[in-house]
């Protein structure tokens, strides 16, 4: 079956039309997007601000990519094991906020590249789940404050 604008030719104003609705989404989009350029930029900022004093969950871990990454899997298991002990009923509800914060396709220390010194390696790692871990507290925190 053919198409009426392959039949007829288009109405008059119609092309017009359409692209000043096209421009007008644009322009919404890119009002929308600059919203939130301040936005972001004070979370990056308090993030920032906040980074110097937040926990180390890594205290006492040898100095390497390997067992900063075995430490960071040591307490998401923990915090599994915390919320196992729930009645069941809350169970699938934090363990899929768990689950959305801390499971990773391809593990970041898998990612990073082989000729990246440990010494930076382990700092990267420390920061990034040291970040999964801060978001896995906030979840233990929702669980507690029921």
């Amino acid at each position: 079956m053919e198409n009426k604008f392959d039949l007829y030719d288009v109405p008059a104003g119609h092309e017009a039309r359409f692209l000043e609705k096209v421009e007008a989404s644009e322009r919404k989009r890119r009002r929308a997007v600059w919203a939130a350029v301040p936005v972001a930029a004070a979370v990056a900022l308090g993030i920032w601000f906040w980074r110097p004093f937040a926990p180390d969950y890594f205290h006492g871990v040898e100095d390497s990519p390997e067992a900063v990454y075995l430490s960071y899997l040591e307490q998401v298991e923990a915090s599994y094991r915390e919320i196992a002990a729930l009645p069941e009923s809350e169970q699938a509800d934090w363990e899929g906020a768990m689950r959305s914060v801390t499971e990773e396709t391809i593990p970041m220390i898998d990612q990073l590249p082989e000729e990246m010194p440990a010494p930076e390696k382990t700092a990267v790692l420390k920061a990034y789940y040291g970040d999964l871990l801060a978001g896995v507290e906030r979840i233990k925190e929702s669980v507690e404050n029921l």
